[in-house]
């Protein structure tokens, strides 16, 4: 049966391999994966690349110039042909035409949850989130860390200080070994890091004179693994593929659950894959019992990545349509910011309470980077942060 057609991401034809690497390939990057090929049969349609026409699930020449030649034909292959069917994919089977605009539906009972806010510090804090909610004048739920598989056996008291002080801690883990072995889950040293990480974490959240209650620790692994500018991602290079990264992400788990260690670990996607090749589901499938909560990075890059404005619903609805299709785990959002823009602040944290109701967790990125002003330093900006928090804990605590 063909999914919603809200759940489809677009894909490129197999024609426009030649425009990334041979090693970036669609039949490589899915090589030895058991529910991958070159057509991507798991969609249940393939949308043609530069339409809204979805083809049938087994053609290989979706949107080709020459889909007349699939051996399924071009009434199930050509967008052209397809299109004069007028056949509606929320009402059809593919081959079908795609409704971009079909609504997220919201069960009203879902709003009201219980919901995390947290932040990574920028300079107008000092980089440190005590500073920041002195500035505030509020408490975060979490603190956001970010940590090299070098710093992480040092790093646990950074982690459990933030326990004892009563905040959640989102930790991304952000593996720095050389290009060759990003992926190779036989790296002792990256097991004799974790490991020592998963003891001391242990041992001071169970330590009574510490006194940590109610507050989690979270790990991020393999962050925005859909992208090309970490070494890990599936489009970096190093001959990295779909296959090597859920076995990299389930050593790491694996490893730090061997030590007893009380920790809870996300899965976390760039917003659109670099690519624009692979589907949602080719990650996350076969991963289930090793992510506890999938994540989205959710920018706004006007003025880097393109030039309007775009509101959050436009970063986010179709991941997150495709995600709440295959999951029912709790969702979040890694990291977000926007470069200076309160009305994004307050607009964000509507649609976060009362559209994307599975996200019960949204973390925040004030660290300005190079040419992105990503800081909350105006009061301007503090305020929008300080009362859309407060509206969504609101929102989501009373519902709407």
């Amino acid at each position: 049966m063909f999914k919603s057609a809200a759940h489809l991401p677009e894909r490129r034809s197999l024609r426009d391999e030649h425009a990334l690497p041979a090693s970036q390939t669609l039949s490589h990057l899915l090589s030895h994966h058991a529910n991958g090929a070159a057509h991507l049969p798991e969609l249940e349609g393939n949308t043609a690349i530069g339409t809204k026409r979805c083809c049938h699930p087994l053609c290989t020449k979706c949107g080709d110039t020459d889909c007349a030649n699939d051996d399924y034909g071009p009434e199930n292959c050509c967008a052209d042909v397809i299109a004069k069917n007028y056949l509606s994919c929320t009402k059809h089977a593919a081959p079908c035409t795609v409704d971009p605009t079909l609504p997220i539906v919201v069960d009203p009972a879902t709003i009201q949850r219980a919901t995390v806010v947290g932040a990574h510090p920028g300079q107008s804090w000092n980089s440190s989130v005590s500073a920041g909610e002195t500035l505030l004048s509020m408490k975060l739920d979490a603190v956001q860390l970010f940590m090299s598989e070098g710093a992480l056996p040092a790093g646990a008291a950074t982690v459990i200080n933030n326990l004892k002080a009563g905040r959640n801690v989102q930790l991304t883990i952000e593996l720095n070994g050389s290009h060759d072995d990003i992926l190779y889950t036989k790296n002792a040293y990256y097991k004799r890091q974790l490991q020592s990480f998963g003891n001391k974490v242990k041992t001071g959240m169970s330590d009574p004179n510490n006194n940590i209650n109610n507050v989690k620790l979270t790990c991020r692994l393999l962050h925005e693994m859909n992208g090309n500018w970490y070494k890990w991602g599936l489009f970096a290079g190093y001959n990295n593929t779909i296959p090597k990264f859920q076995l990299a992400f389930k050593f790491i788990v694996t490893t730090l659950r061997s030590t007893g260690a009380q920790i809870t670990y996300q899965m976390d996607y760039a917003s659109s894959s670099y690519g624009g090749a692979l589907p949602i589901k080719s990650y996350f499938v076969g991963l289930e019992n090793y992510v506890d909560e999938v994540c989205v990075a959710a920018y706004n890059m006007c003025g880097i990545a393109y030039s309007q404005y775009k509101p959050l619903n436009q970063i986010m609805d179709t991941w997150y349509k495709q995600i709440t299709y295959l999951t029912n785990k709790p969702l979040c959002i890694a990291d977000g910011t926007d470069d200076g823009k309160v009305q994004w602040i307050k607009d964000s944290y509507k649609r976060l309470a009362s559209t994307y109701t599975q996200v019960t967790t949204v973390n925040w990125f004030f660290e300005n980077k190079w040419n992105r002003d990503w800081d909350i330093g105006s009061p301007l900006l503090r305020d929008a942060f300080v009362n859309g928090t407060y509206l969504f804990k609101n929102i989501t605590t009373y519902g709407a």
